[in-house]
Order: structure tokens, then C-alpha cells, then sequence
């Protein structure tokens, strides 16, 4: 990759955009019949992701200046992982990737 990828925390002003990438890789996966997530799921969780964003959670991926994804990193799943301490993992979800970024060595 030529460009430079940078990573910055989200901030709470962010929370629209955010929205908007998930929903756009939501209905991208709809559109090929992948059900892992749902068009309308991230929505109508705002106030879950406002949260997320709060606690940084939540980071973007820019090359250039450009946001090319996001991910959020927890330090801790008490839900899906509750017999791992807090702090000794880091938990990747919502690791996405704008559509018009893929195959350029972001993702596919």
C-alpha cells in the first residue's frame, strides 16, 4: 500500500457517520444474501454505539484523510468471554471496511 493508514479514536460527533458505514456494509452483505448483519440493526441500536463511541471503543481508519473503515476494541466481552479477566484481551468487532476501499490491500 503507498498511502500512509492512520488510526484515530472516534469522538462522540461521529456517531452518525459510524452509523452510516455499518448500515452501508449491512445492506452491502444484505444485497448478497449474508445475514450477519441486518439492514436497520445499527440504527436502531444508536443509543448502544453513542455508548461504544463514549467509552473509545470505537476507532476510524483513514488513509490520507480519507476514512477508508472502523473497528471497535473492547477490552472486555463479560458476555460471550466472561471467565477472561478484564485486560488480558482485546476484542475486534464491527471491523469494517468502506466498499469503495476494498481490494486495495484493506480488505475484500
Amino acid at each position: 500500500m503507498t498511502d500512509r493508514l492512520q488510526i484515530a479514536r472516534a469522538r462522540r460527533s461521529d456517531l452518525d457517520a459510524y452509523i452510516d458505514l455499518l448500515e452501508e456494509i449491512a445492506e452491502w452483505l444484505a444485497a448478497r444474501g449474508i445475514r450477519q448483519y441486518l439492514p436497520g440493526t445499527f440504527r436502531a441500536s444508536r443509543a448502544y454505539f453513542a455508548e461504544s463511541i463514549r467509552r473509545g471503543e470505537v476507532h476510524w481508519a483513514f488513509v490520507d484523510d480519507t476514512m477508508v473503515g472502523a473497528v471497535r476494541l473492547l477490552n472486555e466481552d463479560a458476555v460471550v468471554w466472561p471467565e477472561v479477566p478484564e485486560g488480558e484481551s482485546v476484542y475486534v468487532y464491527n471491523l469494517v471496511v468502506r466498499r469503495d476501499r476494498a481490494r486495495r490491500e484493506l480488505g475484500v
